[in-house]
């Protein structure tokens, strides 16, 4: 169990070479999984492992973005088992007593296509299936500090994503409040892999922090 992951681990980190920073997250990453002891165990730290600012949550996602089944394959085990988490959870979600939708945030990047998409449809009502795994917060300020305020040429948005309370009662395995295994700990949920999103509309980020504006 632990040495198929340690394997998978060590495989990925060799895609692209061994980078001095790769070399340091691949041996952060060892370190963690060798605190494996059982079944509990096992679970927070496939889930803290994923937290982890390196290499390993960006290329799976980035595979799974793009369909990539070839390079898909050195990472299949720990996708199977990261997906097994959150039935695993779902029992001691503190979510579960939530009678109330929850509204989470998330920054990220719009490529040239999907702005053009969008704006297609006039940024409206747009349902969009996503492939990776997505981090999010319910801290909006904390998520904040993660736009890029400095180069007006990157295309940042500011995700206010909706949970619905019906979803939450009923769909416990499709998100996971990961807060206690995070390396942040930042009111992290996770949403799993595969979740379909509604957008309801697409409006310009702007608000002034200290002397900077986020667009």
């Amino acid at each position: 169990m632990k040495s198929l992951l340690i394997q998978e681990i060590s495989n990925l980190a060799k895609d692209d070479g061994h980078s001095v920073e790769k070399k340091a997250s691949s041996n952060e990453y060892k370190k963690e999984i060798e605190k494996i002891t059982d079944c509990k165990s096992f679970y927070e730290q496939i889930v803290r492992i994923y937290t982890m600012e390196g290499y390993l949550y960006k290329k799976m996602n980035h595979f799974l973005r793009n369909m990539n089944k070839s390079a898909f394959e050195n990472i299949k085990y720990y996708y199977t088992c990261l997906l097994s988490s959150f039935e695993y959870f779902k029992e001691n979600n503190k979510l579960n007593n939530n009678n109330e939708d929850i509204i989470v945030y998330r920054v990220s990047k719009f490529s040239d296509e999907e702005q053009i998409a969008y704006e297609a449809k006039d940024n409206r009502n747009i349902i969009r299936i996503f492939k990776e795994f997505l981090s999010t917060s319910m801290d909006k300020k904390t998520t904040e500090y993660f736009l890029n305020t400095d180069d007006e040429n990157i295309k940042q948005f500011l995700w206010e994503i909706t949970i619905p309370k019906d979803i939450i009662k009923n769909e416990p395995y499709n998100f996971s409040d990961i807060s206690k295994y995070s390396k942040f700990n930042e009111q992290e949920i996770l949403i799993r892999s595969g979740a379909i999103i509604q957008i309801n509309q697409i409006i310009p980020y702007t608000e002034q922090i200290g002397n900077k504006k986020n667009k």
